[in-house]
């Protein structure tokens, strides 16, 4: 493996936090940094550790302390990863949990009516 291999493995999960992600940016540190909580913390610090490689690859003194064998293994784990993740899944999560959280609130503020209707003596 080689330092062409990365760029190439740094390319494929570029492409995969645009498709599965929906994260917009020009390079993988800036999608990183807007994708945020929405990967988890191991595979943020993994997909860091690549782009640190990446960097320390252009230098010549330092690309002999980048473990390749280490960061290919993260490259996998982290596009496993984000393989999993089904943006249409998560959409319909999202409305299902904004809905719930809805109907909990108008629950909430019907009883807290109710509530002072009776304290009142209305009912």
């Amino acid at each position: 493996m080689g330092p062409g291999d990365l760029d190439k493995d740094i390319a494929a999960l570029d492409r995969l936090m645009e498709e599965r992600l929906r994260v917009s940016g020009r390079d993988l540190p800036s999608r990183l940094r807007k994708a945020g909580r929405m990967l988890p913390r191991p595979m943020r610090h993994r997909t860091r550790a690549l782009i640190d490689a990446q960097a320390m690859l252009r230098n010549p003194k330092l690309a002999r302390q980048v473990d390749l064998a280490g960061r290919q293994k993260d490259a996998e784990r982290v596009a496993a990863y984000l393989q999993t993740l089904n943006p249409a899944e998560a959409r319909k999560t999202a409305l299902i949990r904004l809905a719930a959280a809805i109907a909990f609130n108008l629950l909430v503020v019907a009883g807290l009516v109710v509530a002072v209707l009776v304290w009142r003596g209305l009912i």
